[in-house]
């Protein structure tokens, strides 16, 4: 994730003049791993909703939503490892948005 948010998705801002891209929204595929990049703002000590990258185009953090499909097949399995966070009820997941910070 590192390399792509420094050299790969501000290239999408980089036409000023006709610039059409001005937010990204990072998805995991196929796998729903922490994105480290996100985790922590040195500079304020928060939680990373998302990026500004050269001043004109925003890459907002993966935040996934599996449904609750818990059949054998199903992408919540009890025990898949990194999988109860993408797995909410649809109540526990409107209670999670709603704690974010505004303007999130």
């Amino acid at each position: 994730w590192n390399k792509a948010i420094e050299n790969y998705f501000p290239r999408y801002g980089v036409n000023k003049q006709n610039q059409t891209i001005y937010g990204l929204f990072a998805v995991n595929v196929p796998y729903n791993v922490p994105v480290y990049d996100f985790w922590i703002d040195n500079r304020t000590g928060d939680l990373q909703f998302y990026k500004i990258l050269d001043n004109d185009l925003v890459l907002f953090k993966p935040r996934e939503w599996r449904g609750t499909n818990m059949s054998h097949d199903g992408p919540c399995v009890a025990g898949v490892p990194l999988s109860f966070e993408f797995c909410f009820p649809p109540q526990d997941m409107a209670l999670e948005i709603n704690e974010y910070p505004k303007g999130t």
